[in-house]
């Protein structure tokens, strides 16, 4: 600590001090006062005199030197308790707390949709070494390169009650041939084999008379 320093200040508030003294007796012969009052530094003062009808008729200050206050600004190193920090103001954290965010919903999106297909675990976790089927055989369970797995369920086929699969087997059957009285069967049979009529087309003249027969043998 600089004594001298702190030395020349007590005495300086001594001379303040005894001028205060003075000058409050002065004014009070004369029907005024002194104000003091600080300066807004947080270490000056300002004295007053006022004369007995309240004008100023003048005004003495302190001259103690006061450092100027740091101000930050965004970006700043500052050192806190052997500590080093980054002095950022209250919009740029806004907007870099609201891109990360922003960051973190898209991400997740991201890895959600990617991870319903092999190929996009693939690309996040490597080559697919094993697949192997659960314990209760319902789903398969995927192990990548990274060690990440990802279970796949699937739905369990019902089984179909037994009305269902009667309906299914009898549904599956050709339906039987109806039945065709014996004698029916034989007309049947005969108009199968009994020659077709033979067309032909016929060109007639005056008189009824054919001209000319296509497709007659």
């Amino acid at each position: 600590m600089d004594f001298r320093h702190l030395l020349g200040g007590m005495m300086g508030g001594v001379a303040l001090l005894a001028a205060y003294i003075v000058g409050w007796g002065m004014l009070q012969s004369c029907g005024g006062m002194v104000v003091t009052r600080p300066a807004g530094d947080g270490a000056n003062t300002v004295t007053y005199e006022v004369d007995g009808e309240g004008y100023i008729r003048g005004a003495t200050t302190t001259l103690a030197y006061v450092p100027p206050k740091y101000i930050p600004r965004s970006g700043d190193k500052v050192i806190v308790d052997d500590y080093e920090y980054i002095m950022i103001s209250v919009e740029e954290w806004a907007r870099i707390t609201n891109a990360v965010e922003r960051l973190e919903v898209v991400a997740e999106r991201r890895w959600v949709n990617e991870h319903k297909t092999d190929a996009g675990r693939r690309a996040w976790h490597g080559e697919l070494k094993e697949r192997k089927q659960m314990e209760d055989g319902r789903g398969w369970v995927y192990t990548y390169a990274d060690g990440y797995t990802y279970e796949e369920r699937t739905e369990p086929r019902r089984r179909a009650s037994p009305a269902v699969r009667k309906m299914q087997q009898n549904a599956a059957k050709p339906p039987p041939a109806a039945k065709v009285p014996r004698a029916l069967k034989a007309k049947r049979e005969a108009l199968a084999a009994r020659r077709k009529a033979k067309e032909v087309n016929a060109t007639f003249g005056p008189g009824g008379k054919v001209l000319k027969v296509e497709g007659e043998k």
